[in-house]
């Protein structure tokens, strides 16, 4: 052996006396020594219910007094639990459970027998030893806060089997106002419609009364004896029910003082003027007063709220304990309790003659939906994708109502500059009857000769960097619709043009978008409540509620719950669907990975080894900014040497081409001549589109239009206009986000993106320019990138 034997095992071997040894070594033989006949024991808690006949609570006839009896037993193996009695159980495992018993007393005291004798008295007689006897109020305690304490630090605690089965839920139940002379007065509702709401609790499968349901509300334990059976309701979801209960109920009360104090008034007035009949307007304050005393006083189940303010209740329901709401379809489906698309579809709506177009079914849904929002005063948003006319259902809505004699006030269109000619092209093809204004250009009428125009119009034009100029001026009309298109123009709700639009008074509003949502939800929320102001709370109710949930932490729940409670406000059809439109032509998208040049290729190498030298002294901001600059130039590179360098140097040297990509443009432009096709060709960048118009016009012996945010909006009109005609230019270069909107442009069905913007909505909206209503060919995609780049990389990853 590399060590010696203990002195005490060396004994026993050799059968020799211990010569010497300590207290330590004697606790180890006796424990060693009660091990021979130890088992292994476990305490056991064991919650019970109060006996029926239990004299403290029949003593006082409250629930809340009567007694629960909490048994301390020990349990040996896999046997069944037995009382704790001193008399029955050695000294070791006494010692063993006491140190058991004090562990669980550290957790909570409500389980040292010494201050629970108090009990004894009343006439429970104990089990065992240890076992104490709790008030209701400290039951619900000790199961709240103790018991998750205890299980985590091993105790084994029962409760009533039952209990695990009671789970709480609440309904709330609208419908319309049963006073007819209020009812009369709210046919085009929207969220500020007055409806009454009625509250109905279960706990399990039992639905309460109302004598129940109030006792389970007063109750401060959740405990109640339901029907002769103690039943326990979930606390956590029983607190969120109070709190919506009592918020319901305040602002119920306030809208009801509110119209007292109102009511009092002019009873006061008629009276100190001495106006016939005043008498019964004090009487029927008086009669009103009372009824509001009794309301005070009274149950807080039922009240009077508008559908604005149970779409809050909600909301804040969604995001923590949903509520479920019943009631009419619609009622329910506008706070988020059923599906919209389950409910039913509009009234068809017969088209006037003035429209001179024959719509699609789809088309015709999307007028009888408009219409129908826009009489019940809600707002609208009409999310089609891209290119399914979008802008004839908006003109055919404008028909019908003007010819119901229902429009009482001009229309507002706000639309990115480069569509605000297309509107009135449109108005004057599809509905020739509207009188149309375009506010635009350094021309346009200001002050009372602007009024009067628009007095004289039904349908106004302008651009969203108008409305910011001249908001001074538009926001004084009473605008009976604000229409936005392209609406996710507003995402960023800081921006002037953003804020204007918001400000501009409406009786309706409506948001036309084929991208709703393009990076984040906050996009789809800020677009929403420019419809209805405050229909998905407030941002950072929205952003911490639901974004975060479900952008990061990808939750399915609270996702589905989101889709509920905007859907009956967005209409949204795919043209994708065959439902939809069975004879789009197809479009193919290809990604094309082109080699750079030499040149490209040597600029691109040292602009990296810069990159990294000089990345080792920046730190924070500076860091990332010099990263998204270099990822700009990369892609300048990638385009053109003589876009990175801009020295104005020739797009090809003796023949060759200087960029893969251009070269690659050339072979696909030549597809298109052989084919008899036409191109549209997207960048990002004007540098490098002012590059392409003049060798391209060469090559093509015909002069390119170029689309970018320098055109006039005359321009724009123009350059649309000759492309669409038949003898139009056979490519058009445009910049991604003046021309990747709104146009239309089905002369094209080939399209190029020389650069990628990186985010697929975007490419997607400029490629729908030509993938649209009115295309009769396969529309071709394709989509360059410059191989053993960054931007290759970044394709893999979309």
């Amino acid at each position: 052996r590399p060590y010696p034997w203990h002195d005490f095992a060396s004994s026993l071997m050799n059968s020799a006396p211990l010569r010497r040894g300590g207290p330590g070594l004697l606790r180890a033989i006796n424990d060693w020594k009660d091990s021979i006949t130890a088992v292994d024991l476990q305490m056991v808690l064991i919650v019970e219910e109060p006996p029926r006949d239990d004299p403290a609570s029949e003593e006082t006839g409250d629930p809340d007094d009567a007694t629960w009896p909490v048994r301390v037993q020990v349990r040996s193996g896999t046997d069944a639990p037995v009382p704790i009695r001193g008399e029955d159980l050695d000294r070791s495992s006494v010692e063993k459970l006491r140190m058991a018993q004090r562990r669980a007393v550290g957790v909570t005291d409500l389980l040292d027998p010494d201050l629970r004798t108090r009990r004894a008295a009343r006439g429970e007689e104990r089990n065992g030893d240890w076992d104490v006897y709790l008030s209701t109020s400290e039951i619900v305690d000790f199961i709240a806060t103790a018991v998750p304490k205890l299980q985590s630090q091993g105790f084994t605690v029962m409760l009533p089997k039952a209990w695990s089965a009671y789970e709480t839920k609440a309904r709330l139940e609208t419908s319309e106002l049963k006073d007819p002379a209020v009812g009369a007065t709210q046919s085009h509702f929207g969220l500020e419609k007055l409806v009454e709401y009625n509250w109905r609790m279960s706990v399990g499968d039992i639905e309460l009364t109302d004598e129940e349901m109030e006792q389970l509300v007063k109750s401060k334990s959740g405990l109640i004896k339901l029907r002769g059976e103690w039943v326990m309701a979930d606390t956590s979801a029983l607190s969120k029910i109070n709190s919506y209960m009592d918020q319901l109920a305040e602002t119920s009360r306030k809208r009801r003082r509110k119209e007292l104090e109102k009511a009092a008034a002019l009873a006061e007035r008629a009276r100190a003027q001495g106006q016939p009949g005043w008498e019964a307007l004090v009487d029927d304050v008086e009669r009103r007063r009372e009824e509001f005393n009794r309301e005070v006083a009274g149950p807080q189940g039922l009240g009077e709220v508008t559908l604005a303010e149970l779409r809050q209740l909600a909301l804040e329901s969604m995001a923590e304990e949903p509520v479920e709401f019943t009631g009419s379809t619609w009622h329910t489906a506008l706070l988020g309790g059923t599906d919209a698309l389950a409910t039913k579809a509009p009234q068809r709506v017969e088209l006037p003659d003035t429209v001179h177009a024959e719509l699609r079914e789809y088309q015709r849904r999307g007028v009888d939906w408009l219409y129908w929002m826009s009489r019940n005063n809600l707002g609208a948003v009409l999310a089609d994708d891209m290119g399914l006319g979008k802008t004839l259902q908006l003109l055919a809505l404008l028909a019908v109502e003007h010819e119901r004699g229902e429009a009482a006030a001009p229309t507002l269109v706000v639309a990115p500059t480069s569509v605000v000619g297309n509107w009135a092209r449109e108005a004057d093809k599809f509905v020739p009857s509207l009188r149309v204004l375009v506010h635009h250009g350094s021309d346009r009428l200001r002050g009372e000769e602007l009024a009067a125009r628009v007095a004289e119009s039904d349908l106004v034009v302008t651009s969203y960097g108008i409305v910011g100029r001249d908001f001074d001026e538009l926001g004084k009309i009473p605008w009976d619709r604000v229409v936005l298109d392209e609406a996710q123009a507003i995402k960023n709700s800081a921006t002037r043009a953003s804020r204007a639009a918001r400000s501009l008074p409406s009786r309706h509003r409506v948001a036309l978008t084929g991208t709703p949502v393009e990076n984040r939800l906050s996009e789809m929320r800020s677009i929403l409540d420019f419809c209805n102001p405050g229909v998905l709370g407030s941002t950072s109710f929205f952003r911490n509620h639901f974004a975060k949930a479900i952008e990061r932490e990808h939750d399915e729940v609270m996702t589905e719950r989101l889709r509920l409670l905007t859907a009956p406000f967005i209409l949204r059809r795919l043209k994708t669907d065959p439902t939809i439109i069975d004879d789009l032509p197809e479009k193919s998208e290809q990604i094309i990975t082109v080699e750079m040049s030499a040149e490209q290729a040597a600029l691109y190498k040292a602009l990296v080894e810069d990159v990294q030298k000089r990345l080792e002294h920046r730190e924070g901001i500076a860091r990332r900014g010099l990263v998204l600059a270099t990822i700009t130039r990369i892609k300048q590179i990638c385009n053109h040497p003589a876009q990175y360098l801009g020295d104005g140097s020739p797009v090809t040297i003796k023949g060759r081409h200087r960029s893969g990509k251009v070269e690659e443009l050339m072979r696909l432009l030549d597809e298109a001549i052989e084919t008899d096709q036409r191109m549209l060709i997207f960048t990002q960048y004007k540098a490098f589109g002012d590059i392409l118009v003049p060798y391209l016009s060469e090559r093509l012996g015909e002069r390119v239009p170029f689309l970018h945010g320098g055109v006039t909006k005359t321009g724009r009109d123009t350059m649309v206009a000759h492309f669409q005609s038949g003898d139009g230019p056979r490519a058009m270069i445009l910049s991604l986000k003046a021309g990747g909107t709104g146009l239309n442009l089905t002369a094209a069905s080939m399209v190029v993106h020389m650069d990628r913007w990186w985010n697929p909505a975007v490419e997607n909206q400029a490629t729908d320019r030509a993938f649209r209503i009115g295309q009769r060919r396969d529309v071709t995609v394709s989509k360059l990138v410059s191989a053993g780049t960054v931007e290759e990389k970044i394709d893999t990853v979309l």
